[in-house]
C-alpha cells in the first residue's frame, strides 16, 4: 500500500481560495481580450459596448492588479520577488522571440 502524502502547509483559506478564483478569472479575461484584439483588431468596439478592445484589455489588466494587490495583503503574492520573475522573461523573449521591434520592451522605452 502507498504511503498518503499529507502536505504539511496550512492550506489557503476560504478567502484566499475565493481571491485566486477570481485571479484565474482575470487571467482568462486578459487572455480573451488578447484574442478578441488579435481577431478583430485593437480598435474594434463590440456590438453593445462603448470601449474598444485596448480599451478593456486595461481595465482587465487594471482588475487583475487589484486582485494581485489583495493577494500581496495575504501573504501570497511576495512583490519583492516579481522582479526577478520580470527580467527572466525579459531575457526569455530576447531569447525565444521570432519577431523584434526596433526599440521597447516590458519596460515600454
Amino acid at each position: 500500500m502507498v504511503e498518503k502524502f499529507i502536505t504539511p502547509a496550512d492550506l489557503p483559506t476560504d478567502y484566499e481560495r475565493e481571491l485566486l478564483i477570481i485571479l484565474m478569472e482575470e487571467c482568462d479575461e486578459i487572455s480573451q481580450r488578447a484574442a478578441k484584439i488579435l481577431r478583430f483588431g485593437a480598435l474594434e468596439v463590440q456590438p453593445g459596448q462603448i470601449f474598444d478592445n485596448v480599451e478593456r484589455m486595461c481595465q482587465e489588466i487594471g482588475d487583475f492588479e487589484c486582485v494581485r494587490n489583495l493577494l500581496h495583503q495575504q501573504n501570497l503574492i511576495d512583490k519583492k520577488r516579481i522582479p526577478y520573475g520580470y527580467e527572466r522573461k525579459r531575457g526569455q523573449l530576447a531569447k525565444y522571440m521570432q519577431t523584434s521591434k526596433p526599440t521597447g520592451g516590458c519596460d515600454g522605452a
